[in-house]
């Protein structure tokens, strides 16, 4: 990995330091198409956009409206982005089965653009594999546009203005606090 050192962004406040983030294959009993396509498991992020329930328990926590909205059009966005990845790309690490995370130097943009609580924690990370894309393409509106961005992203293209996250395969190591 050279200098580049990986932030991931602690929005839940739910790691420390020494943390090993592995997959999971728990919680998914009785739904063989997510055994099939995910034999090793799914993450914490994978877990939480693959049920619906997490769809209407974001929704009724919101404060107003124009976060719910927000919500609902990051689960479309999950929803496409993985339907697309799996369809056509599918040697591309599965954003159900990665933990996320930015360059130091993104971290200011990064927090901004996913709306990071002000109480949110921000960990170095280490992982042996990763991958990069442009997070920017991961904004909502109609299915053609997301679609389009899907492809996108998944292409590795940059948009006018990137912002790159790095897809890390896990296990991922909690490093230290930044």
């Amino acid at each position: 990995m050279g200098d580049l050192k990986l932030i991931h962004i602690d929005r839940g406040r739910r790691l420390h330091k020494g943390d090993v983030l592995p997959l999971d294959r728990s919680g998914y009993d009785g739904f063989d198409y997510i055994h099939m396509y995910y034999p090793t498991g799914i993450s914490a992020h994978g877990h939480r956009w693959m049920f619906l329930d997490s769809l209407q328990k974001a929704i009724s926590c919101a404060d107003s409206a124009e976060e719910a909205a927000r919500r609902a059009g990051d689960f479309l966005i999950e929803q496409v982005f993985e339907a697309v990845r799996i369809s056509e790309y599918s040697h591309c690490l599965s954003r159900f089965q990665a933990v996320f995370a930015v360059a130091n130097d993104d971290i200011a943009r990064a927090k901004t653009l996913l709306h990071a609580p002000e109480e949110s924690r921000y960990w170095q990370i280490q992982c042996a594999r990763f991958e990069k894309y442009d997070m920017t393409w991961l904004h909502s509106g109609d299915f053609a546009s997301v679609y389009h961005r899907a492809h996108m992203y998944w292409q590795e293209k940059a948009s006018d203005e990137p912002l790159w996250e790095y897809l890390c395969e896990m296990p991922v190591k909690i490093i230290r606090s930044i």
